[in-house]
């Protein structure tokens, strides 16, 4: 018996309500780069290295110039340096100080296994961003 035409029109009102989204969540590293897998939702969903985009600066060898604009001590420390003869010479110092200059920093190390990481989705829900690895306190 095919459903009365109120019943019809109350189902289609219901389709069109918004469907709750998940939002950013919290994800584990289950398979680290380059073919990376994230458990999300309790074990419940895998997402995949096509799934995913990554910010910079959690990938191995990300590299970023940084100003260094001030570096000083006053504390006197006694150091041992090896001369171009072959002998330990002590000395100490009482300050130093090393002028304005720039740097390059470069990460050595990258998400691996056992990682919680911070996600956001796109609006679809089907794409995600790693947006840092995270640290449950």
């Amino acid at each position: 018996m095919a459903e009365s035409w109120d019943i019809a029109l109350a189902k289609k009102f219901k389709e069109r309500d918004n469907k709750p989204k998940i939002g950013n969540l919290v994800g584990q590293v289950i398979s680290p780069f380059p073919n990376i897998r994230i458990s999300i939702l309790d074990g419940n969903g895998v997402l995949t290295r096509d799934q995913l985009y990554c910010c910079d600066h959690v990938l191995q060898g990300y590299k970023r110039e940084i100003k260094l604009t001030e570096f000083a001590t006053d504390s006197a420390t006694s150091k041992h340096k090896l001369t171009s003869g072959g002998s330990l010479e002590n000395y100490t110092y009482t300050s130093i100080s090393i002028p304005e200059s720039t740097a390059t920093m470069e990460y050595s190390d990258s998400l691996s296994v056992g990682d919680l990481v911070l996600l956001m989705p796109t609006e679809s829900e089907q794409t995600w961003f790693i947006v840092d690895k995270v640290t449950k306190l």
